[in-house]
């Protein structure tokens, strides 16, 4: 459908029922409440009135008249201001073709309110919806978490469930770490030590026996 084709005004025009005519006395009795052929036309053609389904509700609405194809309800679609197919709902009582302000005869399409479970063409619009409300409530929930985490272990500021195990195995591979190094810190100072001592006991004996060569020496010498 073309741009030129969409009749915007059409949606000025809805109003909710809590029925559709039942018989042609009473479609012609509305019909003439609506008083839709005073209203501009749409690209050329003319408005009449239709009690059609829009949404989960029934309404009246003056748009322009179309064919419904396809053994299928129709419904009224106000991103085009038209009364369009509802392939989502079938109904084995529709002709393969029919007007679209005869929608109104079929009482499978324009019956009691459907419940909200059954399958439509706005049902994944609601599913939609859904889906991003449950993950604003996810974002809330998280949200709250974190303030909590945040009063209550200010330490633990940035940390979450997935993460948590891993900070705990990382403290402990810091503390073990920390400890070898300790242990090989302690190595190291014993073995400088001893071998400082080593190195000092040589000194001396070194000493002792430069002392006692030159006392040699000289009463050998005398």
């Amino acid at each position: 459908m073309q741009k030129i084709d969409i009749c915007y005004e059409t949606n000025n025009t809805l109003g909710f029922v809590s029925q559709c005519p039942k018989n042609d006395s009473l479609f012609q009795e509305r019909s003439r409440r609506k008083n839709c052929k005073t209203l501009p036309q749409c690209t050329g053609e003319p408005l009449v009135y239709h009690c059609v389904r829009f949404r989960e509700e029934l309404v009246e609405v003056c748009a322009p008249r179309g064919l419904i194809t396809g053994f299928c309800c129709a419904l009224f679609d106000e991103g085009v201001g038209r009364v369009v197919e509802d392939y989502f709902n079938p109904c084995s009582d529709c002709p393969f073709v029919y007007q679209s302000d005869d929608v109104s005869k079929y009482s499978k399409c324009v019956g009691k309110k459907k419940d909200t479970s059954t399958p439509g063409r706005y049902k994944k619009y609601t599913a939609i919806a859904d889906k991003n409300n449950s993950f604003e409530t996810s974002k809330v929930l998280i949200s709250q978490r974190s303030s909590f985490a945040t009063v209550n272990h200010p330490v633990m500021l940035n940390e979450t469930p997935a993460t948590k195990s891993f900070t705990v195995m990382e403290g402990k591979d810091i503390q073990q770490k920390g400890k070898l190094r300790e242990g090989h810190f302690v190595s190291i100072s014993f073995a400088t030590l001893v071998l400082l001592v080593f190195i000092i006991w040589l000194s001396v004996r070194y000493q002792k026996h430069v002392t006692q060569c030159s006392s040699s020496s000289t009463e050998d010498w005398i």
